[in-house]
C-alpha cells in the first residue's frame, strides 16, 4: 500500500514540477521582456476604430498599435509598456462615444470578453488596483494564465500590441446589433463608464508626464449608427470633448462626417477605402 501511495504521488509530482518550472521560467521571460515596437513619431492606441479607421502608411512615421475591444484600462497599461522603448513626440487615441460605455466595465467578467482581454493583458495587468472599480473574474484569469505560461517556456509572450487591419468591403446591415452591444444589457440602457473616463483622463496623463502630444481622435460612423447612439451617452462624449479641447488638449472629431456608404465596412468602421480617405486627411495635420 505504501508502495502505491508513493508511486502515486510521484505520478502527480511530476507534472506539477514540470508545470511549475516553465511557470516559473515564463515568469522570469515576461518580467524582463520589452515589447518589440518600432521606433516612430506618431503611435496610435485603442479599440477597432483606431485600429480600423487609421492607416499608418499615409503618415510619415506612425505605427498603429490597436486592438479590437480595447477598453482605456488596457490602452493604458499597455502604453506605460511601451513608453518604457520608445518615445513617441504624438499619441493619437481613438475616440468615439462607445469608448465611455459602461458595456466596457464588463471586460474583464463577461465569458464572451475576459478570456481574451486576460491572454493581451496578463503580462501587464494591474487588476487588483481595477477589481475594486470593476468586476475581475479572477477565475478566468488564473486559467488563462496557466494555459499561456504551464505547458512550454515562451520567450515572447506579448499579445497586446495590435496592427492596422482592415479590407475593402462594405456591410452596414449590422446596426441595430451593433448599438445593442455597445449601450445595452438585456435590453436596459447601461449608461456612461466613470471608470473608462477615469482611464482616459489617466492615458492623457500620461501622455503629458511624458512630453507628448495626446490627441484624441474620431473616426466617422453611418449615420444610421450615429443617430441610434443613446442620449446620455452622446451628451457625456461631447462634454468631455469640450473639456479636452479647453484645457488644451486637441480633439479631431469626424464623427458625422459625409462620407458615402462605400467608405463603412460595417456601420460603425471605415473599410479601407475609407480609411485611407480618413487617414490622409488626418496626416495633413502633420505636414510641416
Amino acid at each position: 500500500m505504501k508502495k502505491f501511495l508513493l508511486q502515486l504521488s510521484v505520478f502527480f509530482l511530476l507534472p506539477l514540477v514540470y508545470f511549475g518550472v516553465n511557470m516559473g521560467v515564463n515568469h522570469y521571460f515576461n518580467k524582463h521582456a520589452m515589447p518589440k515596437v518600432k521606433q516612430t513619431r506618431i503611435l496610435i492606441i485603442g479599440d477597432s476604430h483606431a485600429q480600423k479607421g487609421i492607416n499608418p502608411k499615409w503618415f510619415a512615421s506612425a505605427n498603429n498599435i490597436a486592438q479590437t475591444a480595447e477598453p482605456y484600462v488596457l490602452s493604458f497599461w499597455k502604453l506605460k509598456a511601451v513608453l518604457k522603448v520608445m518615445h513617441p513626440d504624438t499619441v493619437l487615441i481613438g475616440f468615439a462615444p462607445h469608448n465611455i460605455s459602461a458595456f466596457n466595465d464588463l471586460k474583464f467578467s463577461d465569458e464572451e470578453w475576459a478570456a481574451e482581454m486576460f491572454k493581451r493583458c496578463y503580462t501587464i495587468q494591474e487588476l487588483k488596483q481595477i477589481d475594486q472599480q470593476v468586476t475581475v473574474d479572477y477565475k478566468a484569469y488564473w486559467k488563462t494564465l496557466w494555459k499561456q505560461t504551464a505547458f512550454y517556456p515562451k520567450r515572447n509572450q506579448v499579445r497586446y500590441l495590435g496592427k492596422f487591419i482592415n479590407k475593402p468591403v462594405s456591410k452596414l446591415s449590422d446596426c441595430e446589433k451593433t448599438i445593442a452591444r455597445h449601450y445595452y444589457l438585456d435590453e436596459q440602457p447601461l449608461g456612461v463608464s466613470g471608470f473608462c473616463v477615469a482611464y482616459l483622463d489617466s492615458i492623457i496623463a500620461i501622455c503629458l508626464q511624458h512630453h507628448i502630444q495626446p490627441i484624441l481622435v474620431c473616426p466617422p460612423v453611418y449615420s444610421c449608427y450615429l443617430e441610434k447612439i443613446p442620449t446620455d451617452i452622446n451628451r457625456s462624449f461631447q462634454q468631455i470633448a469640450e473639456q479636452y479641447q479647453t484645457s488644451g488638449i486637441p480633439v479631431i472629431n469626424r464623427l458625422n462626417a459625409p462620407y458615402p456608404d462605400s467608405f463603412f465596412y460595417n456601420s460603425d468602421h471605415l473599410n479601407l477605402q475609407g480609411a485611407d480617405s480618413f487617414s490622409k486627411e488626418l496626416s495633413q495635420l502633420f505636414v510641416h
